[in-house]
Order: structure tokens, then sequence, then C-alpha cells
């Protein structure tokens, strides 16, 4: 991180005295290449409690965090601090930083065991540290160095290196003059929930562009709905809005973060709900799509809409886009830092639960599916089932429809029809 500051201060003070609008080519390559080393210093985290849909965003930040505590507090000489072997030898495989809550333990599980990491207890902590230091002096050092040649660039307008990097325009490095994004009046600058009010301003033009599309989408679907007969079902437009929430939550919202570099707690919320709705969508698309694709295909094989065979098929699509939406949502899940294997324990908790309390509504949609399957009649035949006959008009995933000599119809629930004799009077 030493090494990155020197790098940093340098390219700012060539920066300031070419009196140059941008950045030159070779100032930006220098940039890149200085700002790659930081991996090395993110690699001394413990990460495994960070979410994994933040942890690329929040890795960089506590990284920071901890090089400013770092930069301002005593530490002790390098002889002090134990190696691997007099580590070994310590009660609970961890050294605490002294005069801190800074751990630095050994990884016992997980790809990384055997390595000694800044513990992620520390890590999920770091915040609350720096903000205890934030107001104490750099000591003499690189941290210094660099905090003096920003303020000098941008008149003061910055308190820490981590405030200047949460505020750092860099994403709009090509397109503003740098210089003067670092001299906006104070205002622009004070930060609001962390984020500096010119980044909200930015960040809020751009979700208002998204949320417009979104809304203009939304109706577009509501008036091709419109044009539609009403008995006609669905139709592909009924894709357009799960779409358009897919396509506004994979780029422009990831884009205008990464542009306005908006940082801290207020990227972690608009990371989760984007998370969130990306994965909600596509659960939504693929139930949708899978209907719309059995009606295509029933459509394709000229079957009659009420057969038992057009049934099959919408019935075994939409299992298939159920289980679809269902691996969305544990990938969505496990993007959020929830536990996988809790979420599906839960979910077979909750499906028993649901089968205990639906035992008849199941049973019938099994019996649905044997009739389908062994056919034992068609729309149209002359059935006789448990106690009546008439003609067979619909085979439900609920019931079986009889129309009877006298023209009543009967609903006979499909566990009784595939429990009982069923005689086709038809196939005489």
């Amino acid at each position: 991180m030493d090494g990155i500051y020197r790098g940093m201060k340098d390219i700012l003070q060539e920066y300031a005295a070419s009196q140059s609008l941008y950045l030159t080519a070779d100032e930006w390559r220098r940039q890149v290449g200085i700002l790659s080393a930081a991996a090395k210093a993110i690699r001394v985290l413990d990460l495994s409690d960070i979410p994994p849909v933040v942890q690329q965003t929040v890795a960089a930040e506590r990284a920071i965090q901890l090089k400013e505590i770092l930069d301002r507090i005593e530490l002790p000489s390098f002889d002090n601090v134990p190696d691997r072997n007099a580590a070994a030898g310590l009660p609970y495989k961890r050294w605490r930083l002294p005069e801190t809550e800074i751990d630095i333990a050994l990884i016992e599980n997980g790809p990384r065991s055997g390595e000694y990491l800044v513990s992620a207890g520390t890590v999920d902590r770091l915040p609350e540290f720096y903000e205890r230091v934030k107001k104490l002096p750099y000591k003499p050092g690189p941290a210094a160095e660099l905090s003096d040649v920003y303020r000098k660039l941008s008149a003061g307008g910055t308190a820490t290196i981590y405030d200047a990097y949460l505020s750092s325009p860099v994403g709009l490095g090509r397109i503003l003059p740098p210089r003067w994004m670092l001299r906006l009046p104070a205002w622009a600058k004070s930060p609001v929930a962390g984020v500096a009010s010119w980044q909200w301003l930015g960040l809020a033009v751009g979700l208002t562009v998204c949320l417009a599309f979104l809304y203009g989408i939304y109706r577009a679907n509501r008036h091709l709905a419109g044009t539609r007969p009403e008995d006609s079902g669905r139709g592909w437009h009924t894709l357009l809005t799960p779409l358009a929430v897919i396509l506004a939550t994979t780029f422009p919202v990831p884009l205008l973060c990464a542009t306005f570099r908006i940082g801290g707690t207020a990227r972690i919320v608009i990371t989760f709900l984007q998370t969130g709705a990306l994965y909600l969508s596509a659960a939504w698309l693929s139930m949708i799509a899978a209907s719309l694709l059995a009606e295509t295909i029933v459509a394709s094989e000229h079957l009659r809409q009420r057969s038992l065979d057009s049934q099959l098929i919408r019935l075994g699509m939409r299992f298939a886009g159920m289980a679809i939406a269902v691996g969305f949502l544990i990938q969505g899940s496990y993007e959020l830092g929830f536990p996988t294997y809790s979420v599906l324990a839960g979910l077979g908790v909750g499906g028993l639960a649901v089968a205990l309390a639906a035992r008849d509504s199941l049973a019938n949609l099994l019996g649905s599916m044997l009739i389908m399957i062994e056919k034992p009649f068609r729309v149209g035949h002359y059935v006789r089932v448990s106690g009546g006959e008439g003609t067979v008009e619909d085979v439900g995933f609920r019931s079986t429809r009889i129309r009877t000599p006298d023209n009543s119809l009967i609903s006979i629930p499909n566990n009784s029809v595939v429990n009982t004799t069923v005689e086709n009077l038809s196939l005489r």
C-alpha cells in the first residue's frame, strides 16, 4: 500500500505541475499498473464473511480503512511480531496488534487454510475502527505525503485518503477534467450517508433514466396485452417486463455505481437490491417462458387445447419452469450471503409443510398426471365413473368434468377417478 501511495503521489504531482486538463496516456497507464498491486494488500484480509456479490467492492474499501488506521497509530517493531513458528505456540492461533482490537488469525478451513490473515471479525469492524481514528493526524510517511498533495490539488476538500478514494471521479476522468472535479465546491463534496453530494446527484439522474425505461416497457406491455383477445392467453410480450428489469440491473446500475464511485453502505444497499431484483426477475422470466413454450409446442403439434396431451405438456413445462426458478433463487441467495444449504433445508421443510397441508390437492394433481399418462379416456369419450356417466369435457389439474345425459356438469376429483373403476363406453 505504501508503494501505491508513492506512485499515486508522483502522478498527482506531475498532473498538478503540467496544468493540462486531462491525465496523459502514460499517466493513465502508470496509474492502472500501480493500482493493480492492491490485490496483494487485499489478500491479507479474511473476506469469508462478506457476501460474494459485494466482496470485490468491500475488499478494496476495507484494505484502505486498515491502512488508514495503521498510518495513525504506533506499531510495534517487527522483532516483537510473532512469525509463523512463534504463532504456532500461541493457545488461540491468533495475534492481536497491541493497544487495538485488530486480530491476525490462522485460517483452519477452506481454500486458504494454513494462512494467517486479518480476521473476519476485524474486517467486519474496520469501518468502526476507522471512524475512531480518522481525525488523528497521519504519521510521517507515504500516506501523509499523498494526503498533502491531494489537499493542494483539491483545495483542501478531503479529510482522509479513504474519503478521497470514495469521492474520486475516476469513472468520469476521461469525460470531465479531473482538475475540475477535484475543485468542486464544498457543498458538492459534503458527504451524505458516506457518499458525496455530487455523486448522489449523478446517481439519481441515472436511476431516474432507468426507472423511466422500465416504466416505458411496462406501459408497452400493457398496451400489447390490451390489443389481444381476452381468451387468447399469454403472449410473448409478457416477457418484456422481466427482461427489462434484468437488463437494467445487469448493465446500467452497476455502470452508474462504478462511474460515480459509489461506495460504503450506500453501495452495499444498492448492490443487494440490484442482485435481488435480478434473480427474482430471472425466476419470474423462467416461469413465464416455460408457460409460453408449452403453448407454442401445443400449437405447433396442432393439439386440442383441452386434450390430455396438451395438459401433460403444460404440466411438464410448468414443473421445468419452477425448477429453473428455484435454481435462480438459490443462486441469488448464495450471492447475497445466505447459506445455500440452509435455504435448501428451508425449502425442504417448507415443501413438507405444504405437502401436509395440501394432501388432497397434491393427490388430485398426481391423479391428473396419471390420467394424462395412462389415457383411460380422452376428451369427448362417454364414460361411467363413480356412479355417474356422461361425456368427458375436460381433464384439469384438480378434477375431471363430465357432462351427463340430462345436461348436468359433474366435477369428479382426479384422485377419485384413478382409485375407482372407469368404464369407457366409447371404446366398446
